[in-house]
């Protein structure tokens, strides 16, 4: 197999374009349209999923210490900005299409990892 030496960034933004074609050339249009429904449904039950993980911990507040209220407290708002920057990206998914799509659904990821982690961060600080 030969390899390829890419110099330039529009030289690998080319590349990439290519592999992406590549990769989708294989793909009927209706294959293309059961890939986004299949990711924006998955997409979809992480959200509910983060929101469900934020109501729990909001209805377990009166078992907790007062250090880990007031830990809430400064979170909060925290958490609902992120859980609004994952619904915000993945009402861009669900609108983009062709190239605009596979930058949404990136975004998308980046969004619900961060939310995800904030999650998680603080469940293990309480």
């Amino acid at each position: 197999m030969k390899s390829i030496r890419v110099r330039t960034a529009s030289g690998l933004a080319a590349l990439s374009a290519l592999l992406l074609m590549v990769g989708l050339a294989g793909c009927t249009k209706q294959e293309m349209k059961d890939t986004k429904e299949t990711f924006m449904t998955t997409a979809k039950e992480q959200v509910d999923a983060a929101g469900k993980q934020i109501e729990k911990m909001k209805s377990g507040l009166a078992e907790l210490g007062e250090d880990a209220k007031k830990k809430w407290n400064e979170m909060e708002p925290v958490l609902e900005e992120k859980m609004e920057a994952a619904r915000k990206k993945l009402a861009e998914a669900q609108d983009a299409t062709g190239e605009a799509w596979e930058d949404a659904k990136s975004s998308f990821q980046s969004a619900i990892d961060d939310l995800k982690k904030a999650i998680n961060d603080m469940g293990s600080d309480s």
